[in-house]
């Protein structure tokens, strides 16, 4: 199963002197990098600044806490835990305080994304025998599953307005490319062929799709309108496979993973239409989380193992300067699967 790593993140900034408590100015996390480590002995989840400094833990206990993603106005946290048993939802504060579990069920809850109004978060439970796409209230309440299908739905997407997802679907042997309705109806099929479709993400102004393929042989980037005409072959390789494309937060760019056996990895960039590529990162044998943009920024973050550690590192995109955030103090991820 692919891991991901949709992972983002940002800190705190000015205390007013001379305020009093009562007067004191919100916390700022417009520059806050959330992430986990086991730099403490088990996984925990931290913010740090976009620099790898001012590192502050936000969760304390002997279970694993992981996946930590910003609510859209930054004001809350949703993650993932086994502190009770088995892989569940929940929510705090940008601070750490007020730990409310939001999931509560023998099955496996996890990969949790805000809706964009703040006001649900979507997941992936197996709850009902296999895996597939549910939806939340931010205060718990309301949970109900949107593709109730009968095999796999996975990997889903807001759409940039919140009216749309776009997931993966199970058809026979092979994952196809499906939007619905945020309520789950008017499910559409986007793909139709007997290879895997895989990754969608949409563009900032929800008009594209930019997906993986095998179609053609191996996997390759290919763009299509998001209501599944147009699909277009991006990258042409022949013994490469190139996956999981991301748009850049002004729609002008895309990364992906490049990875060809023996070879390390490799982060690349592009424009919508294919041309420029150009390489950002290299790293080890199959070792990358992948790549996520910062946003309002040119430049973006991804987890990759070195020196026998696992470390997040930034990457400005126009002159391909990567700097080590996290500089093997413990094992450190943004956001993954398995």
């Amino acid at each position: 199963m692919k891991r991901l790593i949709i992972g983002f993140i940002f800190l705190m900034s000015f205390a007013m002197h001379g305020c009093t408590k009562d007067e004191e100015p919100p916390v700022s996390t417009d520059d806050l990098i959330l992430f986990w480590s086991d730099r403490d002995g088990n996984g925990e989840i931290y913010r740090m600044d976009t620099e790898g400094s001012n590192v502050t833990r936000l969760t304390s206990n002997n279970s694993n806490d992981f996946n930590p993603q910003w609510s859209p106005d930054r004001k809350k946290i949703v993650f993932e835990s086994a502190r009770d048993g088995n892989r569940e939802l929940y929510i705090m504060n940008a601070d750490g305080s007020d730990q409310v579990r939001l999931t509560d069920n023998a099955a496996l809850d996890w990969l949790p994304q805000w809706s964009p109004d703040g006001n649900r978060i979507m997941f992936i439970s197996n709850r009902d025998n296999h895996y597939q796409i549910y939806v939340i209230n931010s205060d718990g309440t309301g949970i109900r599953n949107l593709s109730n299908y009968a095999e796999v739905d996975f990997n889903p997407h807001w759409s940039p307005d919140g009216r749309k997802i776009a997931f993966e679907r199970k058809m026979g042997s092979s994952m196809e490319i499906f939007t619905m309705n945020s309520d789950g109806t008017n499910q559409v099929r986007l793909t139709n062929n007997t290879a895997n479709d895989y990754n969608p993400g949409w563009s900032p102004d929800g008009s594209k799709i930019a997906f993986s393929s095998n179609r053609d042989g191996n996997y390759e980037i290919y763009v299509m309108n998001s209501d599944g005409t147009g699909q277009t072959r991006l990258t042409e390789t022949s013994d490469v496979d190139e996956s999981w494309p991301q748009w850049s937060p002004d729609g002008r760019k895309l990364i992906y993973i490049y990875w060809y056996h023996p070879s390390p990895l490799a982060i690349y960039i592009m424009d919508p239409d294919g041309r420029n590529k150009k390489l950002l990162f290299t790293g080890s044998l199959d070792t990358f989380d992948y790549p996520q943009w910062l946003p309002g920024s040119m430049e973006i973050l991804f987890g990759c193992k070195k020196d026998q550690k696992w470390d997040i590192f930034k990457v400005e995109t126009e002159s391909s300067v990567e700097t080590n955030l996290t500089n093997g103090t413990g094992n450190s991820f943004l956001y993954f699967i398995w």
